[in-house]
């Protein structure tokens, strides 16, 4: 809802500068709201992109197993930056692996 008001905030206020004549003494305010506003829009979407990353890795976190002890797939600052499956197929069986790819760890 925040990101929407916000998205709408601002093309109000692009339409305003767009009608805002150069020289007006508004039109200072308007770019500086305009800035303000895309400023507000830039922070909530690195909030949600925080989220969601957060709730991918307590996803991935409840999902493995056999993680050798000592070792947290969850530490601050870690970021998922892909994932994958990866199929072993020797003579005797076929195995399966999802590989996941940190900011620094594999």
């Amino acid at each position: 809802r925040q990101r929407q008001m916000c998205i709408r905030d601002s093309l109000l206020l692009e339409g305003l500068l767009n009608h805002t004549p150069e020289g007006h003494p508004d039109r200072s305010n308007i770019e500086f709201a305009l800035d303000k506003m895309k400023e507000i829009a830039s922070n909530i979407n690195n909030s949600k992109s925080l989220s969601e990353q957060g709730n991918k890795a307590m996803t991935i976190h409840r999902k493995i197993t056999g993680f050798p002890h000592g070792h947290k797939i969850l530490k601050p600052g870690r970021k998922l930056i892909n994932e994958t499956k990866i199929t072993f197929i020797s003579s005797k069986q076929i195995s399966e692996y999802h590989v996941y790819l940190w900011n620094d760890a594999i």
